[in-house]
């Protein structure tokens, strides 16, 4: 299964909000999209789940354009969480479940839901509310899962329940999500999208991206030619990339007269502030 995107142009009320030239996304991947505010990930989620039909181009699965008469069959294997779902709050836990075991076909096994049966929606926390609206489209069971924020408002343990029910579903299925916290991309992501000003200007693994990028503290007096330098911090901190082994770098810059305290791997944080910056 291929879920693609061909010359789309995205938006609302005659105004372009994102345009994609080509994308494809297999089976198994679990991709992330990532960018700051107003950079389109929203309007570009709800394309791809067959929410907002682009001005023009396709969205296709397996070649079938999902918003053709034909294609739409194809929506119903896809499963949306939009970012501000919020369940009916007139309704008991228990009531919504049913409700949708209903909808769905699907066997209602009450004794699965993370949150008390009893309760009305009114009374949960944004958290509670969130696990429920993912716990809905659990029940969906789809083939692909588009994700609007999946973890915000989540707590630490109801995280870790999410990572490890995608990677135990992940096998013969698309997921696309969204966040703005990057401490999630090496939990869950094979695969980053970066969305600036409406453009997908990075589509890499989060190995490729960080791959030969160090942070390198000392006395540093000669840099060596094969060195790409990619940012100075101050006199004494460079973040470089360089194409060989770490510990021979190392070994060339003492040799080169360099004192070096300290080599680290780049953080999360500093790699989107390079995204951010169009260093990378």
């Amino acid at each position: 299964m291929k879920l693609s995107i061909r010359n789309a142009e995205i938006g609302y009320h005659g105004r372009t909000v994102v345009a994609i030239d080509s994308l494809d996304i297999n089976e198994g991947e679990v991709v992330t999209l990532i960018g700051p505010n107003g950079s389109g990930k929203t309007t570009f989620l709800r394309c791809l789940a067959g929410v907002l039909k682009p001005f023009s181009g396709k969205v296709e699965v397996d070649g079938i354009d999902i918003y053709s008469s034909e294609g739409a069959k194809l929506r119903k294997i896809i499963g949306y969480m939009p970012a501000e779902y919020s369940p009916p709050e007139s309704l008991t836990v228990k009531e919504f479940v049913e409700f949708w075991c209903t909808i769905y076909g699907t066997p209602c096994n009450l004794g699965d839901v993370p949150i008390p049966l009893h309760k009305k929606i009114e009374e949960l926390s944004s958290g509670q509310k969130r696990l429920l609206s993912l716990y809905r489209l659990f029940l969906q069971n789809p083939r692909i899962l588009i994700l609007d924020e999946p973890t915000a408002n989540l707590d630490i343990n109801n995280r870790l329940m999410l990572y490890n029910k995608i990677n135990l579903i992940k096998e013969g299925r698309i997921v696309l999500y969204s966040t703005h916290d990057i401490s999630d991309l090496p939990i869950f992501a094979t695969r980053i999208l970066f969305i600036k000003n409406g453009r997908l200007v990075i589509d890499s693994s989060l190995e490729e991206l960080r791959r030969n990028i160090v942070m390198i503290k000392g006395n540093i007096k000669n840099l060596l030619s094969e060195i790409k330098l990619i940012k100075i911090y101050d006199k004494n901190k460079f973040l470089i990339r360089y194409n060989g082994k770490i510990n021979e770098l190392v070994k060339k810059l003492v040799e080169n007269g360099n004192e070096i305290e300290e080599v680290s791997e780049i953080s999360m944080y500093e790699l989107y502030e390079l995204m951010m910056e169009n260093k990378i």
